[in-house]
C-alpha cells in the first residue's frame, strides 16, 4: 500500500510519483541506484530479480493474448547472466542552458519529465568501461559555458574489445573459442571515441566489428544464448531448410553466428556501412570456406523484389527478422507472404508490435507460432526481448517435435 502524488494526467492513466510506502509487497527490496526514484533509465529496481523475470514473462502473454496460444507454446524467460554492469551503451544528455549559464548537468531524463535531467555521475546498470568514458565526457562539459552547448546534447559511449593484434582473425587464432562465449573480462576494454569508428564484441567465438553508430544490443551477456536458442530451434528442424535469410542484418550477427548451419546466407539491411562491416566479418570470421554467404545493401521493403530472385522460394529458406522497434511495414509484410519461407524466427525488443506482425502472418498465410521465449535484454527496466519460432501450416504436422 502507498502513497502517490499525480503531476500527469493523460486518457485513463495518471503518472504519479511515490510518496510513501505503507505497506511493503514481499517482493519489494532497496533499489541500489540512488537516483532510483528520479531517473527514467530503470523501473524495476525496486523488485527483486526473480519477481522481475516472473513479471516480464507474464507481461508477454499480456501481450500475446489475441494469439490464443497454449501455455505450452510459452518457454521459460531466459535471464541475464549478469544483472548489473551489463550495458556497453549509454546515451547521457545534458539540457538546454542559457546564455552565460553554467551546464551543472549530464544524465538521463527525469521519470515523467521529458525536459528534466537527472544528474548521473555513475550508472550501476553499465559496464566499468563505459562508467569510466562517463567520467570523461563529464570532466568536458560539466561546468562549460561555452556557446555550444546552449542547446543541448547527447552524446554516445560505447564499450569495445581490443583485438590483440590488428588483424581480428588472427586473435581468434589466438585464444580459444570456447573462453570467447561469455566471459568478456578476459579482453583488454576500451571505450570508443570520436576519432574512433569501430566497436567489436565477441559472440560464441565469432568477433563481430561495427560502425559505432550503426545499431547492436548492449547486453552481450545474453546474446550467446540468444543464438543457441535460435539454432536450437532451427537444428531440430526435420526438413532442413540450406538458406538463411536474415533481414534487418545490421553488420552480421545472426547471419554469422548462424551460418554453419546452412549453405547459403543471405543479409539485407538498408545501411550501406553496416553492409561493408557485415562483409568484412564474414571474411574475417572464414565463412566463405564452407557457406555461400551475401550481404546485400537496401531497403528490406523491398527485399524480394530483386534482392532474392535466383534464390529458391518457399521450403528450402528460413528467415530471420529483427526489425526496429516499429516492427515491420505491411508492405515487407507481403513480400514476406510471397517469398513463402518454411520457418521464421522474429526477434523483437517490443512484443506490441511483433503480435501485431504475427496476426498478419497468421491472416495471410497460415503461420503457425511453435513457441515464445523471452530473454532479459534489458534488466531492471520494463523492457524485453523476445524471440518467436513460426511454421508455415502445411509444414506443422511433420515438425511438431521441435
Amino acid at each position: 500500500m502507498v502513497s502517490v502524488k499525480p503531476y500527469r494526467h493523460g486518457i485513463g492513466a495518471s503518472l504519479c510519483e511515490l510518496v510513501q510506502v505503507h505497506e511493503k509487497s514481499k517482493f519489494r527490496v532497496e533499489p541500489f541506484c540512488k537516483l532510483h526514484a528520479t531517473c527514467s533509465g530503470c523501473s524495476y529496481q525496486h523488485l527483486t530479480y526473480s519477481h522481475q523475470l516472473q513479471h516480464k514473462e507474464h507481461c508477454v502473454k499480456e501481450y500475446y493474448a489475441s494469439l490464443s496460444l497454449p501455455d505450452t507454446a510459452f518457454l521459460p524467460i531466459q535471464e541475464s547472466p549478469k544483472d548489473k554492469g551489463v550495458r556497453t551503451k549509454l546515451s547521457p544528455h545534458h539540457p538546454i542552458i542559457w546564455e552565460d549559464a553554467v551546464l551543472e548537468k549530464i544524465g538521463f531524463l527525469e521519470r515523467g519529465r521529458a525536459m528534466a535531467v537527472v544528474d548521473v555521475e555513475n550508472c550501476p546498470i553499465a559496464t566499468d568501461a563505459v562508467n569510466d568514458a562517463l567520467q570523461i565526457v563529464r570532466s568536458r562539459v560539466i561546468g562549460s559555458r561555452s556557446a555550444e552547448r546552449r542547446l543541448g546534447a547527447t552524446y554516445q559511449v560505447r564499450q569495445t574489445l581490443r583485438p590483440v593484434s590488428s588483424n581480428p582473425s588472427t586473435e581468434l587464432e589466438k585464444t580459444p573459442k570456447a573462453s570467447k562465449t561469455m566471459d568478456l573480462s578476459d579482453f583488454v576494454k576500451r571505450i570508443k571515441a570520436e576519432q574512433q569508428p569501430t566497436v567489436m564484441d565477441v559472440v560464441n567465438g565469432h568477433i563481430l566489428r561495427s560502425p559505432s553508430n550503426a545499431f547492436y544490443q548492449n547486453n552481450s551477456h545474453i546474446l550467446p544464448h540468444i543464438i543457441a536458442h535460435i539454432s536450437s530451434q532451427l537444428h531440430q528442424l526435420q526438413s532442413k531448410p540450406s538458406t538463411l535469410i536474415d533481414a534487418y542484418c545490421g553488420t552480421g550477427l545472426f547471419a554469422i553466428t548462424l551460418a554453419k548451419l546452412f549453405k547459403n546466407v543471405i543479409g539485407i539491411e538498408l545501411d550501406r556501412d553496416s553492409i561493408s562491416w557485415a562483409r568484412q566479418n564474414a571474411l574475417d570470421n572464414g565463412l566463405h570456406d564452407e557457406t555461400v554467404v551475401r550481404f546485400i545493401s537496401g531497403d528490406v521493403s523491398d527485399l524480394f523484389q530483386g534482392a532474392v530472385e535466383s534464390m529458391t522460394i518457399g521450403d528450402d529458406i528460413a528467415l530471420v527478422l529483427d526489425p526496429p522497434k516499429k516492427g515491420c511495414s505491411l508492405d515487407f509484410m507481403h513480400q514476406v507472404m510471397r517469398l513463402n519461407p518454411a520457418f521464421i524466427v522474429y526477434v523483437s525488443c517490443n512484443p506490441a508490435s511483433q503480435v501485431k506482425d504475427l496476426q498478419i502472418m497468421r491472416n495471410l498465410k497460415g503461420y503457425l507460432v511453435l513457441n515464445v521465449k523471452p530473454f532479459d535484454m534489458f534488466p531492471h527496466s520494463h523492457r524485453i526481448e523476445v524471440v518467436t519460432t513460426l511454421i508455415r501450416e502445411d509444414l506443422f504436422k511433420d515438425e511438431v517435435h521441435v
